[in-house]
């Protein structure tokens, strides 16, 4: 491990001394976190990442270049990206107080036809659902922090909004 680690800091020297960042799963993680910053102050002009550098990561660029026309492996077999992860990702594209606007280009192949890009560049989303539970495990563990709330944390989660907004649907009919 110590060796590979050596090895991917051979490589990422000269990348980042040259102004390009890498980023992806695999990489030792003191390097995508360098990377993370470095891009995120403005020290690299051009980052090579995965889509793991869109989620969660709050590094928004000028310009996002999609390759692989749209297709991503999803650890079984290569398919089309789901409208979800295309907004996703592009939705890098455009730095707050920066830029006018942010461009997304998607370098397409061949294969891709009209029909399956339009379903990957519609914003037709599947609903979100919430997946948050408050366990007998949850509660425990927050009981023994002092200041938390159960009942904070079940009143502020996305299902309790979700119910809210039902419910004020329901209101508003009657």
């Amino acid at each position: 491990e110590e060796e590979e680690a050596s090895r991917q800091i051979g490589v990422a020297r000269p990348l980042l001394l040259s102004g390009v960042g890498v980023h992806h799963s695999g990489l030792q993680p003191v390097l995508r976190e360098l990377s993370e910053l470095l891009f995120s102050e403005g020290l690299l002009p051009l980052l090579v990442a995965t889509e793991t550098v869109a989620m969660g990561v709050n590094t928004p660029a000028r310009t996002v270049l999609l390759t692989g026309g749209g297709s991503k492996f999803d650890g079984t077999r290569q398919r089309l990206m789901l409208p979800t992860e295309y907004t996703q990702m592009a939705g890098r594209a455009g730095r707050r107080g920066k830029d006018a606007f942010g461009a997304c280009v998607l370098l397409a192949h061949e294969w891709c036809s009209a029909a399956s890009g339009e379903a990957m560049l519609s914003r037709r989303h599947a609903p979100l659902q919430p997946s948050h539970r408050i366990t007998a495990s949850t509660a425990l563990k927050m009981a023994r922090i002092e200041g938390a709330s159960v009942a904070a944390l079940a009143t502020s989660s996305f299902g309790a909004w979700l119910a809210s907004q039902s419910r004020a649907r329901d209101e508003e009919r009657r």
